[in-house]
């Protein structure tokens, strides 16, 4: 009888043992589902920053050749502008040397005039 009742006494024993194991099993079961879950959480997370990423660095790179043909553009712009101060500069340097001949040419023009004029004075008074 005493063997009986031990055997008993063992097997609630093992039942209540195999209770808690099975709510430790739950609790475990629990925290691994929910990590996955969180896995699975982050996961979509980095994949929905992922591509968020990529399309901001396609719309930068876009922007990138925009940039860069708008500054070859405005290269080739100031490029013809100097060309064309340049144009200027010359024209007006010419034209400024032409006044500037002219002026002299004047100068001596006149100067001539007054040689003669002083030349037929000369001529009048010796006569």
């Amino acid at each position: 009888k005493s063997t009986l009742e031990t055997v008993k006494a063992d097997n609630r024993r093992l039942e209540e043992e195999l209770e808690r194991l099975d709510e430790v099993y739950d609790v475990h079961l629990f925290r691994v589902e929910t990590v996955e879950k969180i896995i699975k959480d982050l996961a979509d997370t980095i994949t929905k920053i992922a591509t968020g990423h990529n399309a901001v660095i396609a719309r930068l790179k876009k922007k990138e050749r925009e940039l860069i043909k708008m500054s070859q553009l405005r290269s080739a712009k100031l490029k013809e502008l100097s060309n064309e101060v340049d144009a200027i500069t010359q024209k007006l340097t010419s034209s400024s040397i032409e006044k500037e001949e002219k002026k002299a040419f004047d100068v001596l023009k006149k100067e001539q005039e007054i040689l003669v004029t002083m030349g037929d004075i000369i001529r009048v008074l010796k006569s």
